[in-house]
């Protein structure tokens, strides 16, 4: 299309907010229960991997905070994909030897 058209000029999304507490439509609207599972993953091993809403809203809490502290304007962020919350978890344990070492 052109002209391209202004699609909800101004409007502002946050897609965590979205995300990490959603509405059940099934329900009325009510939100998820912080004790009902937000992910089921299974490791390579074949092993299921549950994590609940309160768990995986305090791990984005977490995060969220150490970027706050430590990433500037101009800062460039990279992403990193984890197949499982224990190779996640193995990721983070490796990032925060790796902090240590380098701050000595």
């Amino acid at each position: 299309m052109f002209p391209r058209p202004a699609w909800f000029s101004g409007a502002l999304l946050n897609f965590a907010e979205n995300l990490l507490f959603p509405q059940l439509r099934d329900n009325g609207g009510d939100a998820v229960k912080e004790n009902d599972i937000a992910v089921i993953a299974v490791t390579e091993k074949g092993e299921p991997e549950y994590v609940t809403w309160k768990e995986l809203r305090e791990r984005v809490r977490v995060c969220a905070a150490a970027l706050k502290q430590r990433v500037k304007q101009g800062d460039v962020v990279a992403g990193e994909e984890c197949r499982s919350v224990k190779k996640e978890r193995e990721v983070c344990n490796w990032r925060e030897e790796r902090k240590a070492y380098m701050s000595e």
